[in-house]
């Protein structure tokens, strides 16, 4: 309880606190009788007043008081409640409680719990609580000699009711109680007394402090007083620089006001915390540079003097002469002491929490944001893959329902289609798309009912007119099936029109029947290359899917990887057929034009030639044939250089029927063949040297980039900026913690955001 320099009269009843400034600082109002605070003063209320009473009466009488006002519930969770017996059980159980409240949160129990200390030491004038206490306050402040004070304790007859005091509490309970409120059993004892419930260590300190107890002779802190009225003096609290620093600022403050000033440190309170004091312009020069060098604090404090530096020089030989003597009150030397280590403390503990709040502000800061950034970069990507479903669905609507639909009607040698010109030239970069666009559809001749006409086969345009109508519905629509007759006049309309879909690559046939091994490299241009490996020895045939076209010149060419026999074991030619069974096995096929190695050329088709013979097939070499459909000869390269030219027998031409088809024959008779090596099939990027290697290298170059990396820094950065500015959008990274999609947000924020973590 307190009593300030503010009296407003309500009814002939006078309100008490410390002062309008405190109480606009409080968590709540002022309140009637007697007043209590729950924020502490951070300086001295002048003509002010407090009581103040045993720790232990005190602390039973908020148990009493927790209990009146329901503050149980609180702790309903932990098991204590209003409907807990008022024991002892009780009574620990709430210490416990509410001291490890405190060791959370110092505000959790508002007021009620702080200790008395930190209010008294704030006011002039402190009062025990005994049964005079009315009587001793009107002695004390003769203002309120006619005021009726109402003093009762509302909540006393409760705990006459309770069988609880302080030895109740435990021994980790008592000695909580004696740690928590240290400052009253030590400060107060000259007011209250000895308590039985104080720490041993204070009970059996040296010098009681009681009525008699010793003092220091307050000429000493007269001597203090007076050195410090010698000139202007003052002290700066400066937070945040490191001691060198601050050692520098002072000294170049000291410089800057000649070589009387004083400037230095006087405290060391906590870490990049301290005191400085000296002369009022030297201090007032630390503060501008302090606050210039971006100081966390720098305070003037209202301590006048520049204790702790050679300005108390005076003062120093008084205070060895201070003797002891016996008296009530306390001396000006205590109360100096105990304000500037108060004032330290509060300084101290103010600046740590600041600094915990800070970084758990940031902190939580940090988190928050990079979780927005996350949340935001989600819903981007829902909103464009939603935006992407209904551009497509507006796409596939406007083609199954063009906005201008033109309908043609086009006779075709006699048989009538009606189709809209958009269908018609769906496939883009063809000749039909080119003949029916707007520049050209006026050439197209017409017949005598004004309809288009073409004069190509029927049969054939009504497989193009019947997948044109099937793409338009889906993009990837297979193709309709060609009847055997047909099949020669459709790869010829295909051809002169140019129409890609039905111009399909052609490949090797995977359904051979033989032991060869066939695998598809992807070449970093999307190209694809076949690679067939041999797996047991003697003949195996392999052919193509597709006949050579027949309406066009056409070119193949094959490269040996490995070749263990280049005497004769590798023959590659043209066959007017596919051979199967017994046929795939042996080097005597009939109707074939065949290249041997060391040997030339073989087979019962050939009329005339002037090939070159005798060339090895080797590792690295290669060996091309091209096709003429209208000279019906075959034109033969090796590396790149023509070798000569052959020409089919007319039997051979009279008998074909489909057209030729490439093959490859392989014998290995020798042993078994030595296979070749799996080499890589995508590009790899190699942190060694932070350059991809490409599809086809050797897989012992990782191995070596591997065993290099051991010894060699590696190239993180460098690698992402490769594998960005080659266009790689989308990065996944298999592991725990996140910590390379946190590198990839320095390195490119925008890869950042496609950055995906898959926890392994």
């Amino acid at each position: 309880m307190f009593r300030g320099d503010v009296q407003d009269g309500i009814r002939g009843k006078t309100r008490h606190g410390l002062g309008r400034s405190f109480v606009r600082a409080s968590r709540r109002n002022q309140t009637g009788d007697w007043s209590t605070v729950s924020s502490i003063r951070q300086e001295h209320v002048p003509d002010s007043w407090a009581v103040v009473r045993d720790v232990c009466d005190r602390l039973v009488s908020e148990f009493a008081w927790a209990r009146l006002q329901g503050w149980y519930q609180r702790y309903r969770k932990e098991g204590l409640d209003n409907h807990a017996e008022p024991n002892c059980t009780t009574f620990n159980k709430w210490v416990t409680l509410v001291m490890q409240k405190y060791q959370e949160d110092s505000d959790v129990e508002d007021c009620h719990l702080i200790p008395q200390w930190c209010y008294a030491s704030k006011v002039d004038k402190i009062l025990p609580l005994t049964e005079h206490l009315e009587r001793d306050i009107r002695q004390m402040d003769p203002r309120l000699k006619y005021v009726d004070l109402h003093h009762k304790n509302q909540h006393s007859h409760v705990v006459k009711k309770m069988n609880v005091s302080c030895g109740c509490l435990t021994p980790a309970n008592l000695k909580a109680v004696q740690s928590h409120f240290l400052e009253d059993f030590v400060h107060l004892r000259s007011i209250l007394g000895p308590s039985k419930y104080e720490p041993k260590a204070l009970s059996n300190a040296s010098i009681k402090e009681s009525k008699s107890d010793f003092m220091v002779d307050t000429s000493g802190g007269q001597a203090m007083q007076d050195a410090a009225s010698v000139g202007k003096q003052a002290m700066l609290s400066v937070a945040g620089f490191e001691k060198s620093k601050l050692v520098g600022l002072c000294e170049d403050a000291r410089k800057s006001e000649g070589p009387e000033a004083v400037c230095q440190i006087a405290n060391e309170l906590f870490p990049k915390g301290f005191s400085c004091a000296g002369t009022d312009k030297a201090i007032q020069k630390l503060k501008e540079l302090a606050d210039e060098g971006g100081a966390l604090q720098a305070k003037v404090l209202k301590t006048s003097g520049g204790f702790h530096t050679s300005l108390m020089a005076p003062a120093k030989a008084k205070l060895g002469q201070a003797g002891p003597v016996r008296g009530r009150g306390v001396s000006s030397f205590r109360r100096l002491l105990a304000s500037m280590e108060a004032e330290r403390d509060q300084i101290r503990n103010a600046w740590q929490r600041l600094a915990e709040e800070r970084d758990l502000t940031t902190e939580q800061l940090e988190k928050l944001r990079q979780e927005t950034e996350e949340w935001c970069y989600r819903e981007k990507l829902k909103i464009d893959t939603e935006w992407q479903r209904l551009n497509k669905l507006s796409e596939e609507m406007q083609k199954m329902w063009p906005r201008n639909c033109e309908v043609l009607q086009i006779n075709c040698s006699g048989e009538l289609f009606v189709i809209p010109r958009e269908t018609l030239c769906g496939i883009e970069g063809s000749v039909l798309s080119e003949m029916f666009s707007p520049d050209f559809m006026s050439e197209i001749p017409r017949d005598e009912f004004g309809r288009f006409f073409l004069d190509f086969n029927p049969q054939c345009f009504s497989l193009v007119v019947e997948y044109l109508r099937n793409r338009r519905l889906n993009e990837a629509a297979p193709l309709p099936v060609v009847p055997q007759s047909q099949k020669r006049n459709m790869e010829l309309l295909a051809e002169a029109w140019k129409l890609w879909p039905f111009l399909k690559p052609n490949r090797l046939n995977p359904l051979h029947g033989t032991s060869l091994h066939v695998t598809v490299q992807v070449e970093s241009d999307l190209k694809e290359t076949q690679i067939v490996r041999a797996t047991h020895p003697g003949w195996q045939v392999l052919g193509a899917e597709q006949p050579l076209p027949v309406s066009i010149v056409s070119y193949f060419e094959v490269q040996i990887l490995h070749n263990p026999d280049t005497r004769g074991g590798l023959a590659i030619g043209v066959c007017d057929h596919l051979p199967s069974g017994p046929e795939t096995h042996s080097i005597h096929l009939q109707s074939c034009v065949l290249y041997n190695s060391n040997n030339g050329l073989l087979g019962d088709c050939i009329a005339e030639h002037d090939v070159k013979g005798g060339l090895m097939l080797a590792e690295g070499e290669r060996l091309g044939i091209s096709h003429d459909v209208v000279s019906q000869t075959l034109q033969w390269y090796h590396n790149g250089q023509s070798i000569g030219k052959s020409t089919f027998r007319e039997r051979a031409l009279a008998r074909k029927k489909a057209g030729w088809t490439r093959i490859h024959m392989v014998n290995f008779g020798f042993g078994s063949p030595e296979l070749p090596k799996n080499l890589l099939k995508h590009s790899v990027y190699m942190n060694a040297t932070a350059e991809a290697l490409k599809p086809g290298t050797d897989p012992k170059v990782v191995v070596d980039l591997l065993k290099k990396q051991l010894t060699s820094p590696v190239l993180w950065e460098p690698s992402m900026q490769k594998m960005i500015t080659s266009g790689i959008t989308d990065f996944y990274e298999c592991g725990p913690n996140k910590q390379i999609k946190a590198m990839m947000k320095r390195i490119n924020p925008k890869a950042w955001g496609s950055t995906t973590n898959v926890e392994v």
